[in-house]
């Protein structure tokens, strides 16, 4: 316990560095609602370095060019022959799932999330911190199991022993 010690102090000495934020070369374009049947796109900006358009662009919606794309994609849907089947909360289509099933694997892998990942956006700067005490937490747990596991086997070699005991006290009485 005595290194894992040093090593919390060690993660609080250190610091973390303060990288930032990755500045985007190209604007995201959003578009706002408008009741006719054209978009308003208005640029919004990330970075402060890039230089934008500071006019509103109107775009025009080809209105019969939706609509016939949007019918040929439903007939198109209505064409398939899956066969699609619902089993407790496994979808199935054509016969192969297509959630994978949710046994051990799925377990690690949120809690490698956890460890790799999921700390740094959850904990934020004190990530380092809360990785150390999850793994003193994680002994402590673990050492519990090997202490509850050890009392066990004992219990067991102390019963053994007493039947085997109490057997050979009555042996005389038998022979």
């Amino acid at each position: 316990m005595i290194p894992l010690l040093f090593i919390v102090i060690a993660q609080i000495l250190i610091p973390t560095p303060d990288w930032p934020d990755l500045q985007s070369p190209t604007p995201y374009m959003t578009t706002t609602p408008v009741p006719s049947a054209t978009l308003l796109a208005t640029p919004t900006v990330i970075s402060t370095n890039t230089p934008y358009p500071t006019e509103a662009v109107t775009l025009a919606v080809p209105q019969d060019e939706v609509m016939n794309n949007l019918s040929t994609a439903q007939a198109n849907l209505d064409d398939l022959q899956n066969s699609v089947q619902v089993s407790g909360e496994q979808v199935y289509v054509e016969g192969n799932p297509v959630l994978s099933n949710q046994d051990d694997t799925l377990v690690f892998g949120y809690i490698k999330w956890l460890i790799s990942t999921g700390n740094e956006s959850i904990s934020g700067p004190f990530a380092p911190i809360t990785w150390t005490l999850s793994i003193l937490v994680l002994l402590a747990i673990l050492s519990l199991i090997m202490f509850g596991v050890r009392q066990v086997v004992s219990l067991l070699f102390r019963v053994g022993w007493w039947i085997i005991s109490t057997v050979l006290k009555f042996i005389p009485f038998i022979g």
